[in-house]
């Protein structure tokens, strides 16, 4: 897939700004595609990841929006494969447990993002190693 101006500035924008954050730089992308449903996370599984974290207002669905039929079709997949996830949000939780509900998700609302707090108890959650 062809990278646009625009996503080749976020990414490097990005790769600049964790250079030096060791934790957190695990949760940056390292490759850029137009859709979080765009990822193979078969491959991911293949190569031992177990967790898999995700924002869900303009990650997942438009920002407010309700989990629609893609979300819950791409974490069923996903715990289909053995995949554990966690919606990590800095929303509320009357915003994050009804659409964790919806895709049958563990969740962490108020997660204070980018702290680094908020990623490592998402770690803890979904019981995934945090290295």
């Amino acid at each position: 897939m062809r990278e646009n101006k625009k996503m080749q500035g976020k990414r490097e924008g990005y790769a600049r700004r964790m250079k030096n954050h060791g934790f957190l730089k695990k949760f940056y992308p390292d490759e850029w595609l137009d859709s979080a449903y765009h990822i193979n996370f078969a491959s991911w599984y293949e190569k031992g990841y177990r967790g898999v974290t995700f924002d869900i207002d303009n990650t997942l669905v438009p920002h407010g929006a309700p989990a629609d039929r893609r979300a819950i079709d791409l974490f069923r997949r996903l715990h289909e494969m053995g995949f554990r996830t966690c919606l990590i949000s800095n929303n509320r939780k009357s915003r994050v447990a009804p659409f964790a509900a919806d895709v049958e998700s563990d969740y962490l609302c108020m997660a204070n993002k980018p702290s680094v707090k908020g990623y490592c108890r998402a770690c803890e959650i979904i019981q995934v190693p945090t290295d």
